[in-house]
Order: C-alpha cells, then structure tokens, then sequence
C-alpha cells in the first residue's frame, strides 16, 4: 500500500513538473523540478549561448524556466514589434527582482522605473523623457561636453602609453570612468575628476557584483523563488544582495543633500535646470507638484540609471574595440569612412549620423542590452497562440 502511494505521487509530480505546468505556454527545454533551466545557464561559459541554442531549437517565441517561474522569450524582431510596439498596453507589466527587491531595504517600495509599474512608472518615465531633453541629451549642447570628456580620456590614454613605454594599459578602467562620468553629469551636473575616482571606483565595483551575483546558481534560483533564503546554503547569497546597494544609496543621498543644501541657501531666483537632480527638486517645489515626486523615487530613478547604463554600454563598448582589433578588415573601413567624413582632427558627431552607413553598422554589430529586464503581460492581447498570460516576458536579440 505504502510503495502504491509512493508510486502514484512520483507519478503525479512527474506529469505536473513535465506537462501539466508547461501546458498553456510556448515549448522551450525541459525544466527540472525546483532548478527550471538554471542549472544549464549556470554551467554555460558564454552567457548568451542557451539562449542561442534555444532559439535555434525552439523558434522564436519559447519558454525557458528559472526555478518553478516561467520566462517567455522573444527573438523575433516583427514578433517584438507586434507585441510591445502595437500592442504596448498589454505589456506594460514590469517584472525585474521584483520580489525579492521588495524585501531589501533601500529598496521597499514601489520606487523608480525598472521594478515599477502604473502610475509610478508612468510619471517617473514621463519625468525622465521630459528632463533628458530639457537638458539637452541627444543634442549639440550635451555632445559639445561629452566630446570634451572623449578628448580628455584620448590624452589620458596617450599620457599612460608614454609613461608604460609600450607596455598594456587597461582600457576598460578608461572606458568605465567615461561612461560613469556622462551618465554623472546628467544627474548631477559634473564629471568624476581624478580626485573623485575613489567615489567612482565604489559605484563601479558594486555594479560588478550584482552582475555576478545575478548570474550565479544561488543568484537565479533566488530570483525564481526568494523564499530560498531561509536556507543556510542561500542565505549568505541573499545577505550579500541586500548589501550591494548601500555604497550607491550612499553616494545618491551624499549628492542630494549637498545640493538642497546650496539651493536653500541662494536667493530663489528661477534659473535653467543644470541636471536631472535641478529638474526634480524644481517638480518638488511647483505647486501642482505629483505626490509621486519624492526622494525616494528620485533615489531609486537614479540608481536605475546608473545600472542601466553604467554595466551595459562599458560592456558593449569594451567588446566593439575587441571586436575591431581582432577584425582588422572591418577596422580599416570603419576608419576610412571616418577619415572621408571628418578627417583626423575632430570627433564624429550626431550630424554625421546619416552619412556614416558604415559606422552605424558597426555599432548595430553589438547591442547594447541583448536581454532585456522582464515584462509582465497584464491583459489579453492575442498575438500569439499559446499565449503567455500573467508570465514574464523578456526580448533577446538572436
């Protein structure tokens, strides 16, 4: 009797883990029960390499498993356009660490644009559209600044060339301190200077952290299932990730006070924002001012910028200048199409965009994020059958 028990319950929990789970979503690979597809993504050498094999295997809507939790993901760039674009609404859900964040400290809340959704999410979104250009991102008043910052690492490079006598330089610290600086004067008004790097090279190292955090065993089955941190063997994982922001909520708070602190102090005259952190405390003080206006949306909006942009572009733009020295052909060209549109003795810049068909395509080699953060379908849409209701979305370029 007891060995039939025994019998039907494997059974039972076999056809579950197996079909029952999986019925009503795209195919992708058998997940084993409590691991999902972690353990193959974790023992992978290449990150983007399961994804790959899936995607050729699977086709380009497929579902893949981290831990008990389902992720649908979309390579298709019609498909992607079909469900995000045209029908955007149906997908608006936001699905990044959401849980288990919510049981971090500095990160309780419904805070920032990543981990938000609704009206948060709209006005932090709306805010931030708004201020960029305001303050002029994409145009020649901020690429005039950048360019000065490309020039001076240029001659930094050339300084430490010299002083090493044709021995290596490390050019990801001189790419990361780039990136750092312009996402850094786009929220508060200045770039790192030498003096500053300490400040700079602890927001760095954090970030290096959370990605190999996030892309260990116990980082992903966290993710899936937070509950897991009451377990021993997880639960040092979970203290390590509760700790990562800190340094970084530090150095927000630091620049926050500084600078409530200077406007308190000068006579309330109206003036053009500098930054981002001018145009929020001036949304703060307006009289139609949105509740969702806070310092603790502001802090979170800031770390997410700082995330998104800080890990991914050093990342692409580290890989492109691989890419170019290993691939001499392309390097050639990209250069000669430089050299007929500028010459050597200026940087290219947005008005030459359209001319240079080339450079874009060696920019389009690499994106900047292949995997995007998962979205969450929050109401019917159908685009495609099974569809994956209620689940999280990612896209992944192929």
């Amino acid at each position: 009797m007891f060995a039939a028990i025994i019998l039907l319950f494997i059974i039972l929990f076999v056809y579950w883990n197996f079909i029952y789970k999986r019925k009503g979503l795209p195919p992708g690979p058998i997940p084993l029960p409590f691991f999902g597809n972690t353990l193959t993504l974790s023992r992978s050498k290449c990150a983007y390499l399961p994804y790959k094999l899936w995607a050729d295997k699977y086709g380009p809507i497929y579902t893949f498993w981290m831990g008990e939790s389902p992720i649908v993901t979309v390579t298709d760039y019609s498909l992607m356009n079909e469900m995000f674009v045209k029908n955007g609404d149906a997908y608006v859900g936001r699905d990044f660490l959401n849980h288990l964040s919510k049981l971090v400290e500095v990160h309780t809340g419904n805070h920032g644009v990543i981990q938000t959704q609704g009206n948060t999410w709209r006005v932090m979104r709306r805010f931030g559209l708004l201020s960029m250009r305001t303050l002029g991102v994409g145009k020649a008043g901020m690429e005039k600044q950048f360019k000065e910052d490309i020039n001076e690492m240029i001659n930094k490079l050339r300084r430490d060339v010299l002083l090493n006598k044709g021995e290596n330089i490390n050019l990801q610290l001189n790419i990361d301190r780039l990136i750092g600086s312009t996402i850094n004067r786009v929220l508060f008004g200045f770039a790192f200077s030498d003096h500053q790097m300490d400040e700079f090279n602890k927001i760095k190292s954090t970030f290096d952290k959370a990605s190999r955090w996030q892309f260990s065993f116990c980082g992903r089955l966290l993710v899936a299932a937070p509950i897991l941190r009451h377990l021993p063997f997880f639960y040092q994982s979970f203290l390590e990730f509760s700790e990562l922001p800190l340094p970084i909520y530090k150095y927000l708070n630091k620049q926050i006070e500084n600078r409530i602190e200077i406007r308190n102090k000068e006579t309330q005259v109206e003036k053009e924002p500098k930054d981002l952190l001018d145009c929020y405390l001036d949304q703060m003080e307006s009289d139609e001012a949105d509740p969702e206006f806070n310092m603790d949306n502001f802090r979170a909006l800031c770390y997410d910028l700082l995330l998104a942009g800080q890990e991914t572009t050093g990342n692409t733009l580290s890989f492109l200048v691989l890419y170019l020295l290993l691939d001499q052909r392309v390097q050639s060209k990209l250069q000669e199409e430089l050299d007929n549109l500028i010459g050597n003795d200026e940087l290219i810049g947005l008005s030459q965009r359209p001319q240079a068909n080339y450079t874009n395509a060696v920019i389009n080699v690499l994106p900047v994020n292949p995997l995007n953060p998962p979205k969450a379908q929050k109401q019917k849409a159908f685009v495609v059958r099974p569809e994956p209701y209620n689940c999280r979305l990612i896209l992944r370029r192929k």
